[in-house]
């Protein structure tokens, strides 16, 4: 890929845009179901377990795919993934993005050291993560985001406004 003629980045959410993983409450009673145990862990989101592939469908949402689909097919388009799931965890995000033959240009998630750890804080690592994409590609025209979560929708779109280029966020139901 020649970083110079990259024009538009699209970054798209793993968790409830992208793929619909399980919930919690659902997901642990799934895990009982299948392996006869209580699950593992008190905490979900961190947990290698809640992304088991053998356990859970992680199914992904159509309509989202078909944009992944669309924009990926631009030579000038760059598409990353970008979740709020640790990096302990990109073995099994990677194995649901195997799983449904999805490849992203990168895929990035939080806590990754190259867009400053914020290991705690999904909304700031993803702002950090979208901030470094001015430097990474210098003609950049365009940028989409889709993204579930409701409560950073505001501050992707102030981030926007503050943009030298087209920012376009998209709050995924």
């Amino acid at each position: 890929m020649n970083i110079e003629s990259i024009i538009k980045v699209v970054v798209i959410d793993f968790d409830g845009t992208l793929i619909d993983t399980t919930m919690p409450e659902v997901g642990k009673k799934m895990w009982k179901d299948a392996t006869g145990e209580d699950f593992p862990h008190k905490g979900w989101w961190g947990k290698r377990e809640s992304l088991d592939i053998n356990i859970f469908p992680n199914e992904t949402f159509g309509d989202i795919v078909s944009v992944f689909n669309k924009v990926k097919s631009d030579p000038n388009t760059f598409v990353a993934l970008c979740t709020g799931r640790i990096t302990q965890l990109a073995n099994q995000v990677n194995a649901i993005l195997n799983k449904h033959n999805l490849k992203f240009d990168d895929v990035v998630l939080t806590g990754d050291k190259r867009f400053n750890n914020c290991a705690n804080n999904t909304l700031t690592f993803k702002i950090n993560y979208l901030n470094s994409l001015k430097d990474q590609f210098p003609n950049l025209k365009e940028v989409e985001f889709y993204d579930d979560r409701r409560e950073h929708h505001d501050t992707f779109v102030q981030w926007g406004k503050l943009q030298p280029f087209t920012v376009k966020v998209h709050l995924v139901h």
